[in-house]
């Protein structure tokens, strides 16, 4: 896929909010996005509960670059790469 804030955009318009509360109470799987308050992606993939738990990519508020790409359990991440504000991986978890 497409990287930084495009690649953001393109998640965003795919994400297709289906659940309803009771569902996400019941803490099934459902991919949304977390925004910060000026509307910039601060998280997209999936969620359980109100937490990251899936796939996912963290963005770095102040360039909108991918800070984590892969896996989240609980909220943390626990499989994938991590990247510099410039988009560089610095780091891989497995």
């Amino acid at each position: 896929g497409t990287l930084g804030a495009i690649g953001a955009q393109e998640a965003h318009g795919r994400v297709s909010f289906d659940k309803t509360a009771a569902s996400i109470q019941e803490g099934k799987v459902y991919e949304d996005t977390l925004i910060d308050p000026d509307g910039a992606a601060i998280y997209i993939g999936e969620f359980v509960g109100e937490v990251p738990h899936g796939r996912g990519r963290l963005f770095w508020s102040s360039t909108n670059y991918e800070a984590f790409i892969g896996r989240f359990k609980n909220g943390v991440p626990r499989e994938g790469v991590f990247l510099n504000e410039k988009g560089f991986c610095v780091s891989r978890c497995k």
